[in-house]
């Protein structure tokens, strides 16, 4: 096989070992929220939080998790953005 980049030996009390190299990852998440302030009592001291998750669309890095990635960050099953819309009212 040669000497591929992404193994890396490990030397441990006179043995060598060998590893899996995984590379730094970044991820991009953007988020806005807006406040309502009006008269109405109903729309008053109200937000709206719009979000999405990996804006870049980033191929996910392996991991130990079962599936091979975090799905909290990657959703490989659906390629693309994750959207997320949040409506909070203070009474």
């Amino acid at each position: 096989l040669g000497a591929p980049g992404y193994i890396t030996p490990i030397f441990n009390n006179g043995a060598v070992s060998y590893r899996y190299t995984v590379h730094d990852s970044k991820s991009y998440n953007v988020f806005a929220t807006y406040r309502v302030s009006a008269a109405n009592r109903y729309l008053n001291n109200t937000s709206i939080r719009l979000g999405v998750n990996n804006v870049f669309d980033a191929i996910p890095p392996l991991s130990s998790d079962s599936r091979g990635y975090d799905p909290s960050i990657y959703n490989t099953m659906a390629r693309g953005l994750s959207w997320s819309l949040q409506l909070t009212k203070k009474f």
